[in-house]
């Protein structure tokens, strides 16, 4: 998965606002979780089961949305590192962590809130779009409720009219945080499989509602099918 167009806020006006120890803080977090992750998350094994999906959607439409669950983060984004996609962070301190160690994984970030302020969030994820980049929306974040679809990743792809790639990652052992999204930490040394299904058009508003359930069976058909196939490679 690649993305290669001009989009990119790695400079914030958070950083300007911040106290001199907070910026101690970011930086010190920027310096260490990077390569800290990489050394934990390379004793995963990864494999990509159909990239041609991708490869096929960008080259077809130039730009989509690339949609996964919020629990599925750290091997979604560990598995597209150095892709230069596009996400939407907070412009807060904590958002600027985030965004900062983005960076370092090879993403662009624009500035913006789903939830406090979407207006600007989505202006910025339209405008990423319509450069030509791809674009990574997480359905039911930041708050839930866990596997629905927030209405803004569909109507982003109506205005913009860029497809929406299901995307889902299966993992043989993680641990399940206590929280609203059963968040998943892959255990070291577990074997991880990605995959993708076929991008749903939205044309019409009145496409909408249908849409909503599309994704949401996509998502759901595509994790049974990367769970069979993951144990047929375990017994194999």
């Amino acid at each position: 998965m690649s993305s290669s167009r001009k989009t990119d806020t790695t400079k914030s006006s958070v950083s300007s606002n911040l106290s001199l120890k907070d910026r101690l803080l970011i930086k010190t977090v920027e310096i260490l979780i990077p390569p800290l992750s990489r050394l934990y998350l390379g004793t995963v094994k990864t494999t990509v089961v159909n990239p041609h999906l991708v490869q096929e959607t960008k080259e077809r439409y130039g730009s989509f949305i690339c949609a996964f669950w919020h629990n599925r983060i750290i091997p979604m984004l560990w598995a597209h590192r150095n892709s230069g996609v596009v996400c939407l962070v907070s412009p807060s301190k904590d958002g600027e962590i985030i965004a900062r160690i983005l960076h370092r994984f090879g993403y662009k970030t624009v500035r913006g809130s789903s939830f406090k302020k979407p207006i600007a969030g989505s202006k910025a994820l339209v405008r990423a779009l319509k450069e030509g980049n791809i674009v990574a929306v997480i359905p039911d974040g930041p708050r839930g409720p866990l596997y629905s679809v927030n209405p803004g990743v569909l109507h982003l792809s109506l205005i913009t009219k860029a497809p929406i790639l299901p995307a889902t990652a299966v993992i043989t052992s993680y641990w399940e945080v206590n929280s609203w999204d059963r968040f998943r930490i892959p255990k070291p040394f577990s074997k991880m499989i990605v995959g993708y299904a076929n991008p749903i058009f939205i044309n019409d508003k009145s496409e909408i509602k249908q849409a909503e359930e599309r994704l949401k069976v996509s998502l759901k058909e595509l994790e049974s099918k990367l769970a069979s196939s993951i144990e047929k490679r375990l017994l194999s």
